[in-house]
């Protein structure tokens, strides 16, 4: 058996010697991990400070840092404490960190295309607005090529390119992010009432997706492989209609704000509810 940590959770993996050199999704946090062959401490010592002498050969890596930093390279001790440290964030951004499989994505980019065909004017002039005018126009469109793919991926199953998760993983935060700030800014303007929550809760996940960047777990192994049955496609497309019917049309909220409650809504309890109709599976 192997047993070694998850580099993006510290979660204790076990699995058998065969799958040495292959990827496998750690039970804890969805992420993709290679198993390694674990090397002893003393390999693991004399390798720090092989990579220690081989940068201090180099004058330009010295005048490049300062002077704790050189003093945490020549600390083996140091550099263990802040890998530690690394991990340690890393568990504990794992744990609240919501997971991009392709019922999450497809979910986040049904209730766009359906909110955008709900409100045939204003809805469609701010996007028209944002993607020709604003100096963020181009990454704007590479986000709705994205959520173009995931649209796509939730019925054409085929192992993802590196360059569509990037994309994917582009509109993810897209619409945290900037869902949370615009419906918070309609708010003001409006008149702050209880719905205030779902575009704090937006821009808290959305801090939260920041960190998780800044210390390496989120990349474009957050999106995950996680396969949705029909029954589960079906149930999120109810879902999400049923939730953007009663804020357009019952309660005719801003479709800043109806969209952020779905995003918060997706992130949130979408996971849970989709598991009462079966679990989702990984594919190889």
């Amino acid at each position: 058996m192997i047993r070694f940590n998850c580099v993006y959770c510290g979660k204790p993996i076990s699995v058998e010697g065969k799958l040495i050199g292959e990827k496998i999704e750690c039970s804890g946090c969805g992420h993709s991990v290679m198993v390694r062959r674990k090397q002893s401490d003393d390999t693991q010592k004399s390798s720090v400070e092989r990579d220690i002498n081989t940068e201090l050969n180099d004058a330009n890596f010295l005048e490049e840092k300062n002077n704790q930093q050189i003093a945490n390279w020549l600390n083996p001790q140091n550099v263990n404490q802040g890998r530690r440290k690394n991990l340690a964030a890393r568990r504990e951004l794992s744990l609240s960190m919501a997971r991009f499989d392709d019922l999450t994505l497809f979910s986040l980019s049904f209730a766009f295309v359906l909110l955008l065909w709900m409100n045939h004017g204003e809805m469609k002039v701010n996007l028209t607005v944002l993607l020709l005018l604003s100096r963020f126009g181009l990454f704007l469109s590479l986000a709705m090529l994205g959520m173009v793919l995931s649209l796509i991926s939730i019925f054409v199953r085929h192992e993802k390119y590196e360059f569509e998760k990037w994309l994917m993983l582009l509109f993810a935060l897209l619409v945290t992010t900037g869902t949370g700030v615009y419906s918070g800014i309609v708010m003001l303007e409006e008149g702050i009432s209880w719905l205030i929550i779902f575009p704090l809760w937006n821009i808290f996940n959305s801090i939260i997706l920041l960190c998780a960047f800044d210390v390496g777990l989120l990349n474009t192994n957050s999106i995950t492989n996680e396969r949705a049955s029909l029954l589960q496609v079906v149930v999120s497309i109810a879902m999400i209609t049923l939730l953007l019917i009663l804020c357009e049309r019952v309660f005719n909220l801003h479709w800043a704000i109806s969209y952020s409650i779905a995003v918060s809504y997706t992130m949130s309890l979408h996971g849970a509810i989709q598991d009462i109709f079966g679990k989702r599976v990984t594919s190889s």
